[in-house]
């Protein structure tokens, strides 16, 4: 069951969320997420043919880092 606030935002809980993590893992959203980051470094970084150093945490980001 979804509850929702009185402007019509839903509010999950845990079991709403474990369901749509579950539908979500199987959607390629790490590779999303480095494309995008990506395409960033594309627009503010164009072609130099330098190298560019991306640093991020071990945790999730990580991932996108890589």
């Amino acid at each position: 069951m979804i509850t929702r606030l009185a402007h019509g935002t839903p509010i999950y809980r845990t079991r709403g969320i474990r369901e749509i993590e579950s539908a979500a893992a199987t959607l390629p959203l790490m590779k999303r997420a480095g494309l995008a980051a990506a395409e960033l470094v594309r627009t503010v970084a164009p072609e130099s043919g330098r190298p560019i150093l991306i640093v991020a945490g071990p945790g999730n980001n990580g991932g996108d880092a890589f």
